[in-house]
């Protein structure tokens, strides 16, 4: 069951934007709220905003953190249909630091991170897959990464994010 806080951030950073939750609204008076496992994100979740050429937009995410990354050939084809589908953006929400478990290691490299408020935004790609996780967390800082990899603020730079 979804906690208060992995609530509140559904309603932050999914819901505006999504094409079945009314502004304003909580996610679980649209219908279609369902908790994604391990994501604590909400599964029904359809990104309602698209620009030509770009893809499809997450309204409530900050720049940089808002687009969805264009499927890959073959590996994304499984992915248009069932929870996941194109027009998704599926972050990992966190209530709290000590709750975070991704390794940092060659397979889990975090790239791009953003502090908002108590929510710190980072981005983490795994190469071997080609793709990236997008990763909310509640009372963290730049202080969770270790040194040993060099992650770019996204506030330094985000004038230059179309």
């Amino acid at each position: 069951m979804a906690s208060r806080t992995h609530l509140q951030m559904v309603q932050t950073y999914q819901c505006p934007g999504c094409l079945y939750t009314p502004e304003g609204e909580s996610p679980k008076s649209c219908g279609k709220f369902e908790e994604m496992p391990y994501t604590n994100a909400c599964a029904g979740h359809v990104m309602g905003t698209m620009i030509a050429g770009q893809g499809s937009l997450a309204l409530g995410m900050p720049v940089g953190f808002n687009k969805l990354q264009l499927p890959c050939q073959g590996r994304d084809e499984k992915m248009q249909t069932g929870p996941r589908r194109a027009s998704t953006l599926t972050p990992f929400f966190y209530d709290s630091k000590e709750s975070f478990n991704f390794p940092f290691n060659h397979l889990n490299v975090p790239v791009w991170y953003k502090q908002e408020g108590e929510d710190f935004f980072l981005k983490i790609f795994h190469p071997r897959l080609g793709t990236h996780s997008l990763c909310v967390i509640r009372g963290a800082d730049k202080s969770l990464i270790p040194e040993s990899f060099t992650v770019f603020d996204v506030a330094e730079f985000e004038d230059e994010i179309d």
